[in-house]
This record gives structure tokens, C-alpha cells and sequence, in this order.
């Protein structure tokens, strides 16, 4: 496996920082509020010593924000929110991520089906 830097945005207590590590992304999904004011972007990378880091960010949904409606919420209004977890297995994720897919991806990590390479 190849790994690169990985810098992820981080807000604790309303302070933005940055963290950076090796690592390589093997999970992302999308994720819209019902309402439509927020996305919230999950991702989850392994790294060199074995672990996994999962990142979620959550802010706000700018795609409607110019439809003329009195009573929507101003994107502006809303704050964003991220977390950042370390784990040492991928069933410390089993509250955040849908239980089918995290055992089908802690399948492919175990069986190292991550990166295929392709003669092509």
C-alpha cells in the first residue's frame, strides 16, 4: 500500500486546527441532513502502524441557499462540527458507520483487498 500526508481540519472548543498524518483513504460517503441545511462528509483512512482514523465533517448546505423561501435556514447560521477517532479496529465504528458496509470494508482490509494492481 501507498501512503501519503493526510492534513484533516479539526474544530475543538471553536479553535480550527490541523491534523497531520501517513495514511491512505479506504471509505468516504456523503451524507445530507432531511432538511437540507447541512452535509456531513465521513471518511475513515488506514495508516502504516495499523490503525484507522475516522473523520466526520459536518456544515453547512450551501446548494439551496439562492431558492427564494422566507422561512429557510441561513447556511451562515449554522456552525460546523467535525470528529476526529483513532481505532485500532474498525469495530470501534460500528455507532457511526451502516454495520453492512463496515463489515464488508473490515473484510477487504483483512484480506488485504484494499489496493489491487492492475496489468492493464
Amino acid at each position: 500500500m501507498e501512503f501519503s500526508t493526510i492534513t484533516l481540519k479539526v474544530i475543538e472548543n471553536g479553535i480550527r486546527q490541523q491534523k497531520v498524518f501517513q495514511g491512505m483513504k479506504i471509505y468516504s460517503r456523503t451524507i445530507p441532513a432531511d432538511d437540507q441545511t447541512t452535509i456531513t462528509h465521513q471518511r475513515i483512512y488506514t495508516t502504516p502502524k495499523g490503525n484507522f482514523v475516522f473523520h466526520q465533517h459536518t456544515r453547512p448546505n450551501w446548494e439551496g441557499y439562492w431558492r427564494e423561501d422566507e422561512n429557510r435556514v441561513m447556511p451562515q447560521d449554522i456552525e460546523e462540527s467535525t470528529m476526529l477517532k483513532i481505532c485500532s479496529s474498525l469495530d470501534e465504528l460500528d455507532d457511526t458507520i451502516p454495520t453492512p458496509v463496515l463489515a464488508s470494508l473490515a473484510s477487504k482490509v483483512a484480506q488485504d483487498e484494499i489496493v489491487e494492481y492492475l496489468d492493464i
